[in-house]
């Protein structure tokens, strides 16, 4: 029985997450960082400590900010 062609297909590609500074979603957001960190504080924002500072991947950013549009955020 021969090997389907498919199983030499490469993996779909998606690459890992981005992973955004508070500085990055403060500028994002047009905001100061103080703010973005109650968010995450309050858990409004879902993030995750790495080496000390706050990391926020941008797909948690990116739902955050639907939630907003549709009047459930903050």
């Amino acid at each position: 029985m021969p090997i389907p062609e498919s199983l030499f297909a490469p993996a779909p590609s998606h690459g890992p997450p981005r992973l955004l500074e508070v500085s990055m979603v403060a500028h994002r957001l047009s905001t100061g960082e103080r703010f973005v960190r109650q968010l995450i504080l309050k858990k409004k924002l879902k993030a995750f400590r790495l080496e000390h500072r706050w990391r926020v991947d941008s797909r948690d950013l990116d739902a955050f900010i639907d939630a907003l549009r549709d009047g459930k955020g903050v």
